[in-house]
């Protein structure tokens, strides 16, 4: 099974990898031959048994369509603004590297409001132009310049990913509207793509499932790739850092620089564990505040220190999640959050939300990746990790915003919780 599995997955990465040949063909000639040939605008969406690679967010949607290799073609995208935590676009090159994009509250409004804009209600609608060619001294508003890939080279085109994070409604991934409809434009010709009915997949088979549910094999002996006796956080650079160092499958991909499918609104911390050193992952930390939407606030809400917070499991190899806890789901104690990290069987029975513990499966895999996300931070954030610099330590900046963090057994957190497994919550550097 364990076999069948990763070969199922491997053909999720190949079912992607299809759109960047659209994407980087060879010029035609009509408006209408753009649309071959897939002939729909959003051609893949991020699904938890199918396409789930890259290091996702389980609390996000991803949309993808193709950016086409076509001097002066225009992709035009036009929609209305949803009902969710966040949005954006991000444009990629064809190592899957970001070139440029917009969120939510840099995007001005056609019709109505922007209710991503500080102290704005309502809703509207907007227009924004995806252009491959360079940015020129003062970029046109609502227009995202793909001209060059990462390293500067000239871009042969790439994919555009659509985010949106935590839907108000969670029945409705997309916000409460319709997706965003997309047009291409060529020689004065426009031709708008009608959505796309279905997407190429796998079997629906509830992949996901089978990780979450599962304990690692104790016949296997685990291996350690890029964990240590004690998990340490680093943040990530993109490939020359944390993720290339416990992912090595993905650096061949995008040599010199740039990190896999990111979005730019994010920073990340990483923290590599594994079997070989202990079957439970404890951390605890002072989580930022967050403006909670799903309880009714505007994304703007006044004091929060980031948009968006979460803790991910994940698997390195695959680099799919096995189960992410978001800002709005977790439980806290006088603004400290502690996570335990096991399999099923592992799982201490004082580990649950009414105990203040939050809890994720680590799926049945030798090792892990725990990824910590923080989005747009507020200035006023002093301990955020986008203020961490490539070489800098991370506790002097974070303090208490650092998760402390270590293995234990079922036994010691049965007995003690997690002072017993880490000791007293007492940041060594105090918030500033």
């Amino acid at each position: 099974m364990r076999v069948q599995v990763r070969l199922l997955l491997a053909a999720a990465l190949a079912v992607v990898a299809l759109l960047i040949p659209v994407a980087t063909s060879a010029a035609t000639t009509s408006a209408a031959s753009l649309t071959s040939p897939y002939g729909c605008s959003w051609l893949a969406y991020s699904d938890p048994n199918v396409f789930n690679f890259a290091f996702p967010d389980q609390n996000a949607t991803y949309w993808a369509t193709v950016l086409p290799n076509i001097p002066t073609a225009g992709l035009t995208i036009t929609g209305s603004y949803p009902d969710a935590r966040y949005f954006s676009f991000i444009a990629y090159d064809p190592l899957l590297r970001p070139v440029g994009g917009l969120h939510d509250s840099q995007i001005t409004p056609s019709t109505g409001v922007n209710p991503y804009v500080y102290g704005r209600s309502g809703t509207g609608t907007y227009t924004i132009h995806i252009l491959p060619e360079d940015a020129p001294a003062k970029p046109a508003a609502n227009t995202i310049y793909t001209g060059q890939m990462y390293g500067g080279e000239p871009n042969p085109g790439g994919i555009v990913l659509y985010r949106l994070y935590v839907p108000t409604d969670s029945i409705s991934p997309t916000g409460g509207v319709d997706l965003p409809q997309i047009s291409y434009s060529l020689d004065g010709l426009t031709e708008t793509l009608p959505p796309c009915t279905t997407v190429a997949g796998l079997p629906e088979i509830d992949l996901n499932s089978i990780f979450t549910d599962s304990n690692y094999p104790s016949v296997l002996d685990p291996i350690a790739l890029g964990a240590t006796a004690t998990p340490t956080w680093a943040k990530s650079f993109g490939y020359s850092s944390v993720f290339a160092s416990v992912s090595p499958s993905l650096e061949p991909l995008a040599p010199g620089g740039g990190a896999y499918l990111s979005n730019p609104d994010n920073n990340y911390i990483g923290a590599a564990i594994d079997h070989k050193y202990g079957n439970l992952v404890v951390f605890r930390a002072r989580m930022p505040r967050f403006p909670d939407t799903t309880a009714g606030e505007p994304p703007w809400q006044p004091g929060q220190q980031v948009r968006y917070w979460s803790i991910c499991e994940n698997e390195k190899f695959t680099t799919r999640y096995v189960g992410c806890i978001a800002d709005y789901q977790a439980v806290l104690r006088k603004g400290i959050a502690t996570f335990v990290i096991s399999d099923p069987d592992a799982r201490p029975a004082n580990a649950y939300p009414a105990d203040g513990i939050n809890w994720l499966p680590w799926g049945d895999y030798p090792d892990g990746l725990i990824i910590y996300r923080q989005m747009l931070a507020a200035s006023s954030f002093k301990q955020a990790v986008a203020r961490i610099t490539q070489g800098e330590a991370l506790a002097p900046t974070m303090g208490a915003y650092l998760p402390q963090i270590g293995y234990c057994s079922k036994a010691e957190f049965e007995k003690a919780g997690a002072n017993g497994c880490l000791g007293s919550f007492a940041p060594k550097h105090r918030r500033r």
